[in-house]
């Protein structure tokens, strides 16, 4: 499908290619060209009048294809181990792995993870100050109204005057975002357990100090001197 609306988009702007380095196409790309643009209801000599605006098509559709192929490389294929991996990459592709896991699941109930980590950060009893919200979450004010803003919507949530700020509102769960809390709390305790039911305690330990020191060391800014940083 991709190829194809690529096709199509190089056929409605044909004419206006301007590529000077023409190559030889493969015969069978050559052959799809062909079926794809219409070159084949055309005459011989009209053929050969297209010969240039192939070529540079073609160039286009080899391009298209290694840079597909390197994304795909880059940032799709799962890597065979993490052993060979710096630090900070091994934890951006494991936080997006769980992040896509779930979302996944949030799915199922018409939810997002960002609906369902809203949620259990929301005191069921007393409520949660919107501005509070965002530091515990640790989400941007901009993407924190918007995700308030669909659950109000969805009826995950209501607000309500601080009674002990009147410039301020408390968020508070509705019953069905007390009832979909508990299916986000059930899905985290599932993840959290399955994880230490194939790793030891010792790993486990091993794992909370490195992301301690990390925390620590960059929270802290014990890795890079900003007045060194900036002087060089």
């Amino acid at each position: 499908m991709l190829f194809t609306g690529l096709l199509n988009g190089i056929r409605t702007n044909c004419n206006t290619l301007q590529i000077k380095t023409p190559i030889k196409p493969f015969s069978a790309l050559k052959s799809m060209l062909f079926r794809k643009l219409g070159f084949h209801t055309l005459s011989r000599k009209r053929t050969r009048l297209k010969t240039n605006t192939l070529k540079k098509i073609t160039i286009i559709c080899y391009a298209c294809i290694i840079y597909f192929t390197y994304i795909y490389n880059v940032f799709e294929r799962p890597p065979k181990t993490m052993k060979d991996k710096t630090i900070d990459y091994c934890l951006r592709y494991t936080w997006q792995a769980v992040i896509k896991m779930y979302n996944e699941q949030a799915s199922k109930y018409d939810a997002t993870m960002a609906h369902a980590f809203a949620l259990l950060s929301i005191d069921q009893e007393e409520g949660t100050p919107s501005t509070a919200l965002g530091p515990r979450m640790g989400m941007e004010a901009t993407s924190l109204s918007r995700t308030l803003k669909t659950m109000e919507e969805r009826n995950l949530i209501e607000r309500k005057p601080n009674p002990a700020d009147g410039r301020s509102v408390l968020i508070h769960l509705t019953e069905e975002g007390k009832r979909k809390r508990l299916y986000a709390k059930e899905h985290v305790v599932m993840f959290n357990q399955s994880v230490r039911d194939h790793v030891s305690n010792e790993e486990i330990t091993a794992f909370y100090k490195v992301i301690e020191t990390i925390n620590d060391l960059v929270q802290n800014k014990k890795i890079y001197n900003q007045e060194e940083t900036i002087l060089k």
